[in-house]
């Protein structure tokens, strides 16, 4: 077969062995060791490479999302009819901003159906358990037969929620198909702000949700703003700091977390076409690791990325220089000033 590059030892997440990757007319078209051709290569030397890290909270599509209330805020309904009439990519909706969250919710998952839409919730975000919407949202979800097709954010009630009832919201979410995504920095910063010590996370426990069934993400949700200000957008980031605000650091849980800001964000947003697999985009990026529970715990740098088979971006890992001798004899010795 006759390849445009090939990528040489690359290693797949939660695969044991070195690949390499044969690249041909923008896709992959082979995933095997020692591949056979004559196109230019690129030796990773055990790098992980991955298909793209998902962002599911601020991509490229127009959500159109009544967040001050709905019911409650006369007009709002026919800016949001006119929005989806004009081709809004989804629609969202924020139930506890308004006076009846239970028909937010409704009107939500009808204008959904009547036009066609996937639904992303912004729900239940404080840390009072004493009520949720969150259970409304799998109800709506399960007799609409929505599943998979809606999301909720935030959710920081969850974190907050005594191990039985998390266990039970869990498999709520998993067998309504009902995705959760997480808002790592945003979520941190902004509760528990009520409490003068002993300040809780607030941060939904994703990998507990996953290990039930749930599709979770890891997203950034506002950068350098207000309610976020810190921030550079970056996705391992945001798993390094899920992971150490849930202490979620055993192997696999880091490399779960690896998971939810790549595959299972990929089927959140039923994409089809995303990862390593012969036929599909070859959309690529290699990190400066070996494995995903490091890229996680190291906060693993991109090396460069392969956008349908073009190379789309490089940032070449940091190159050590040896020690001069004048230098070894500087540091073994008493303390230099800047003048000598």
């Amino acid at each position: 077969m006759a390849f445009d590059l090939i990528l040489r030892n690359a290693r797949i997440a939660h695969c044991a062995e070195g690949l390499d990757i044969g690249i041909a007319g923008g896709r992959i078209a082979a995933l095997a060791p020692d591949l056979a051709g004559d196109a230019p290569q690129q030796q990773l030397d055990g790098r992980l490479v991955l298909g793209g890290f998902v962002e599911t909270h601020i991509d490229i599509e127009l959500c159109v999302f009544p967040q001050e209330g709905l019911l409650n805020d006369p007009g709002s309904e026919e800016l949001l009819v006119a929005a989806c009439e004009e081709g809004a990519d989804l629609i969202g909706g924020c139930p506890y901003t308004d006076s009846n969250p239970h028909g937010h919710i409704a009107r939500i998952f009808a204008l959904a159906r009547q036009f066609d839409l996937d639904i992303d919730f912004h729900l239940d975000f404080d840390l009072d358990v004493s009520w949720m919407d969150i259970d409304e949202v799998c109800r709506q979800t399960a007799a609409h037969r929505y599943g998979g097709r809606v999301a909720v954010g935030h959710v920081t009630k969850l974190s907050a929620l005594a191990p039985a009832r998390l266990t039970d919201v869990a498999r709520r979410l998993a067998d309504a198909g009902v995705a959760v995504t997480v808002l790592p920095a945003t979520d941190l910063f902004l509760m528990g702000r009520e409490h003068p010590h002993s300040v809780p996370r607030g941060v939904a426990p994703a990998h507990h949700l996953r290990n039930h069934g749930v599709i979770c993400s890891l997203a950034t949700n506002n950068v350098l703003n207000p309610f976020t200000p810190f921030g550079d957008c970056s996705l391992i980031r945001m798993a390094n700091l899920y992971a150490n605000a849930a202490q979620a650091g055993r192997p696999g849980e880091l490399a779960a977390c690896f998971d939810m800001i790549t595959t299972l964000p990929a089927r959140l947003m039923n994409l089809q076409d995303y990862g390593l697999a012969v036929g599909h985009p070859a959309d690529l990026v290699v990190l400066d690791c070996a494995d995903a529970g490091s890229a996680v715990a190291e906060l693993a740098v991109p090396l460069f990325g392969l956008k349908r088979g073009r190379h789309s971006f490089a940032r070449p890992s940091p190159l050590l220089y040896p020690p001069t001798p004048e230098s070894i004899g500087r540091s073994a010795g008493s303390p230099h000033s800047a003048a000598d």
